[in-house]
C-alpha cells in the first residue's frame, strides 16, 4: 500500500523540547493531479475521513502540499511551514509593538472615529 505523509507539533513540551510526529496516510486513489488520502482510521468499522491532497500542478510538483509522497520531504515541508510561521507572527509582533508605542506616548489620542450607519451602504 502507497502512503503520504505529514509532521505535526503535538504543543506538549517534554523535557525542554516540543514533541514532534510523523503521521503516514494510506493513500485510497490516485488523480493526475494528486491523491485522495485516509485521514481517519485504519481500524475495521471506523469511519473512513477522505482528503484530497495536491501532488502536482500543470506538470510540475507544487511545494505546498498538506502530506508529502516520503519522510524526508514531509520534514522539509514541516520546516517550511515554520519558517513561515515564524515570519507572519514575527510581522504581528512588530506591528503590535508599533502599536503600543504609538498608544503609550503622551497625549495619545485615537483619530477622529468612524461611524458606519446603514445610510453609509446605500446605493445611489
Amino acid at each position: 500500500m502507497e502512503y503520504l505523509y505529514r509532521v505535526f507539533s503535538t504543543g506538549y513540551h517534554v523535557e525542554g523540547r516540543i514533541q514532534t510526529r510523523m503521521e503516514r496516510f494510506p493513500v485510497l486513489k490516485k488523480t493526475p493531479c494528486g491523491a485522495w488520502i485516509n485521514t481517519g482510521s485504519d481500524y475495521p468499522g471506523y469511519e473512513v475521513s477522505k482528503k484530497f491532497v495536491r501532488l502536482f500542478q500543470q506538470d510540475m510538483p507544487t511545494f505546498k502540499r498538506w502530506a508529502c509522497p516520503s519522510e524526508e520531504e514531509a520534514i522539509v515541508s514541516y520546516r517550511r511551514r515554520k519558517a513561515s510561521q515564524v515570519k507572519i507572527l514575527r510581522g504581528q509582533l512588530l506591528r503590535a509593538e508599533a502599536e503600543l508605542k504609538e498608544a503609550s506616548r503622551p497625549g495619545f489620542k485615537p483619530d477622529e472615529p468612524i461611524y458606519l450607519t446603514p445610510a453609509t451602504f446605500a446605493l445611489s
